[in-house]
């Protein structure tokens, strides 16, 4: 099963040892904003996951595609499109020229 973003930023400040007032603190967040990332419960900014990203030398471009896949599940209402829907993003995408 794949990871979600909150999941991962609490295992990477796990692997660590930083406790969760002394990574908000290096990630210049309130503790109670990063616990709320880390359970799920709200979704950082791209700017923020850039810093977390720093803090602990992660793959920025891994970070950044599970908040997207974060940002899709949440607007996700029926399941059996989704599959369908994700197909015709990677059409578009591929159509822009933008890089994969």
């Amino acid at each position: 099963m794949a990871m979600n973003l909150g999941s991962k930023m609490r295992e990477l400040r796990s692997k660590k040892g930083l406790q969760l007032r002394k990574a908000a603190a290096a990630l210049d967040v309130d503790q109670s904003l990063l616990s709320k990332y880390e359970r799920g419960d709200r979704l950082p900014n791209e700017d923020f996951v850039k810093r977390v990203a720093k803090l602990f030398s992660f793959d920025e471009q891994e970070l950044m595609a599970m908040l997207m896949s974060d940002k899709f599940m949440i607007n996700v209402t029926d399941v059996s499109v989704a599959g369908r829907a994700l197909k015709i993003a990677e059409q578009q995408i591929k159509y822009s020229g933008r890089k994969e």
